[in-house]
């Protein structure tokens, strides 16, 4: 019935002009259920979902079936509202899905681990898309919630603040892998710092297009380095707000004291971050960032293999100087397994290292980009 049938007579149509839903209840053996209901008021408050150990079910008007690698999805396009979240049988199914698909919800519950009575213990890949009602993907929780996810995909979720408070149970998204999210406009950061570091298993993000993004990490009181062991893929795309990978509480983390104004911040501060594994690094369209990488970061970037950076506004140079850990003339700064760099649309980009520009800049009182050696013996890739 997957591609051939979506028109089930709805319960309460008398006579019944099609088959109903209904009528699976008399299958007593029936395991697999792949199934497409156009109109969910065709779904019976009472049918029997139990006994299902294999199901892809896709409620309301999608116009094809997506790719899930599970054996239990729930797809709901709803258009609007609908009562079809309260039915008994969608909330036993919810509790057993591992992939869900939500898209079009409205006036709904303002946090996705809401909308289940039972949590979603089993619930490995989400999707949530063009559903204004959602504020939160997890609100709090006293117990671990979304403990099996391990994809998480947002997007124009336009009212979205976060993912989640810092009032969650430690292993929430402790398996977590990939987190895409796109045209979520309210969504300030990505995770706060407490929650962050309960991602050991996180491999990819990827933010596109959020405008009042202002940092991925938000900071607490904690110090110390802030590490993400197994990412591999970073692609930041769009996000004209955003300043620092690891951002304060209320504004984004630079001091304002008198004796630091003008000191070069770098997005990525290796005194703060380290991603050991990292691979793939893509930066697109990130208007306030002057400088990527401090040189402590540069260090620990040892498996980086590809390094795009295009339409930067501000953008002066790729590393800058670290205060206080000041590289040496003749220590050389190393990306050993660079294949693949891209520095486009960088209309103010003066050099590749900031501190070989800062030394030409004293003894020639002028630094022209078009004149300069983009790279220097500082740098080796």
């Amino acid at each position: 019935m997957k591609n051939s049938f979506d028109q089930w007579s709805a319960g309460e149509q008398t006579p019944a002009t099609n088959a109903g839903l209904i009528e699976l209840n008399n299958m007593k053996n029936l395991r697999t259920l792949h199934v497409s209901i156009r109109n969910p008021s065709a779904l019976p408050r009472d049918l029997d979902v139990e006994k299902l150990t294999k199901y892809k079910i896709r409620i309301g008007d999608a116009r094809r079936w997506r790719d899930y690698e599970g054996s239990r999805m729930l797809e709901l396009n709803l258009d609007g509202t609908s009562d079809v979240l309260r039915k008994e049988c969608i909330q036993s199914i919810l509790a057993k899905a591992d992939d869900l698909f939500l898209y079009k919800l409205d006036r709904t519950e303002k946090s996705i681990s809401a909308l289940s009575s039972k949590g979603f213990p089993k619930l490995k890949h989400l999707h949530v898309g063009h559903s204004p009602s959602f504020r939160y993907i997890l609100e709090w929780s006293s117990l671990p919630t979304f403990e099996a996810l391990e994809t998480l995909l947002l997007d124009n979720l336009v009212n979205l603040e976060k993912i989640c408070t810092k009032n969650i149970s430690i292993g929430s998204f402790s398996t977590l892998k990939v987190v895409r999210v796109e045209g979520c406009d309210k969504i300030e950061v990505l995770f706060p710092r407490s929650v962050a570091r309960e991602l050991p298993q996180l491999e990819e993000i990827k933010v596109v297009g959020c405008k009042l993004m202002r940092g991925i990490v938000e900071a607490d009181g904690d110090r110390g380095k802030f590490e993400l062991p197994k990412l591999r893929v970073l692609k930041l795309y769009w996000l004209p707000n955003i300043e620092n990978f690891i951002t304060t509480g209320s504004s984004p983390s630079r001091s304002t004291s008198d004796d630091q104004i003008g000191t070069q911040i770098a997005f990525f501060n290796g005194q703060q971050v380290a991603f050991p594994h990292l691979e793939t690094l893509e930066v697109n369209g990130l208007d306030n960032i002057g400088f990527m990488f401090s040189p402590s970061m540069v260090k620990s970037l040892a498996q980086l293999r590809k390094l795009n950076v295009s339409f930067g506004k501000k953008m002066e140079a790729i590393i800058t100087e670290e205060e206080g850990l000041a590289v040496e003339i003749s220590e050389t700064l190393a990306f050993p397994m660079l294949a693949h760099l891209s520095l486009q649309y960088l209309k103010s980009l003066k050099c590749f290292s900031h501190s070989k520009c800062s030394r030409e800049a004293r003894s020639q009182d002028n630094v022209q980009s078009r004149c300069t050696s983009l790279f220097n013996r500082e740098v080796c890739h």
